[in-house]
């Protein structure tokens, strides 16, 4: 840690660290906005995906995120992190890994298939018309995985 003081003494004998030094605390903050939003998806399932494509650094596709990375996380961390009962996760990356979607191992996580992951976390909050005008929606909600595959149970609601 630098202290403010030397900080500045810094900067001013190198200027042209300040771009470095802004480019970083961007970085800070653009972690942290994604972090919060990712902490105000509803459903457990959808969160602890999105936290695990977060922190395996593809939580959005290229360019802004990049190849699956190794998580370094046991599934008790993991919960911590993503605010999710023990139980809840162990169910949720049982049915990822029955999937094909990750591999699991002594303490790491590593997403196998990324897009497919995105996919059920945006999928969760998608609306889409239905009918002509009439005031529908059918609203995409609790993921299942089923044979590999992502399928969705729908309910109709009045919007």
């Amino acid at each position: 840690m630098v202290r403010a003081k030397a900080l500045h003494g810094l900067l001013r004998k190198h200027p042209e660290w300040w771009r470095h030094l802004a480019v970083a605390i961007g970085e800070c903050a653009d972690i942290a906005a994604n972090a919060s939003s990712d902490f105000m998806i509803p459903e457990n399932e959808r969160r602890g995906v999105a936290v695990l494509l977060r922190l395996s650094d593809c939580r959005f596709p290229p360019p802004y995120g990049g190849p699956p990375q190794e998580v370094p996380l046991t599934q008790a961390e993991f919960a911590a992190t993503s605010n999710v009962s023990r139980n809840t996760l162990g169910t949720l990356l049982r049915s990822l890994q029955d999937a094909g979607l990750i591999s699991i191992g002594y303490g790491k996580i590593r997403p196998l298939q990324s897009e497919k992951l995105r996919a059920l976390v945006e999928a969760g909050s998608a609306w889409r018309e239905s009918g002509a005008g009439d005031g529908n929606r059918t609203h995409v909600s609790r993921p299942a995985l089923l044979s590999g595959s992502i399928t969705y149970e729908r309910r109709r609601s009045r919007v």
